[in-house]
């Protein structure tokens, strides 16, 4: 009499464990779902930042190239002033060639400025796309997944286990009838 109460037991606490098995599924499910929303979020918010990073680089660098324009026509202007001083004919060869080499060297140093701040501005874009990239790949695998439907899965895998239990169950009840 006790085994049988025993043997009773048996599948219901299956049973049972295939239900709670299902709801912590279920609930694990849920848990993903709201973990891969908040990512999309954070990656979009970062996308975000990492744009207003590459305009802040563009317009620093507009900034550091204009400076870099303004100090050599200060430059350019201190060379005329000092060469006129000294009575050097500004129409001269020597005198042209001074400040062409200066209009060529303050060139150079504002398009390094500003292919800095154009390679500075590209990273943070590239990173940008690459956040977005993954906000939406986040925003697709929440989207993909179904806590019903791994629960219902929960519960098909444990239902194979939960019928031979019951089956069992009955055969032994009624082979003691």
């Amino acid at each position: 009499m006790a085994f049988e109460a025993v043997a009773g037991i048996s599948p219901v606490m299956m049973t049972f464990g295939a239900i709670n098995s299902a709801i912590g599924s279920y609930y694990q499910t849920q848990a993903t779902i709201q973990n891969y929303k908040f990512q999309s979020q954070m990656a979009n918010i970062n996308a975000q930042i990492n744009e207003t990073n590459a305009q802040a680089m563009l317009l620093a660098g507009q900034r550091a190239e204009q400076n870099v324009r303004l100090r050599a026509a200060r430059i350019k202007s201190a060379q005329r002033v000092s060469m006129a001083a000294n009575g050097i004919d500004l129409q001269s060869a020597t005198a042209q060639n001074v400040l062409n080499s200066t209009d060529q060297l303050s060139e150079a140093d504002a398009l390094t400025v500003q292919s800095n701040a154009l390679k500075a501005a590209f990273g943070y874009r590239t990173q940008a796309v690459s956040d977005k990239n993954a906000s939406n790949i986040y925003s697709a695998v929440s989207n993909s997944m179904s806590p019903l439907g791994n629960a219902a899965g929960s519960l098909l895998s444990s239902g194979g286990s939960v019928a031979e239990s019951w089956y069992k169950y009955s055969q032994r009840s009624q082979s003691t009838l």
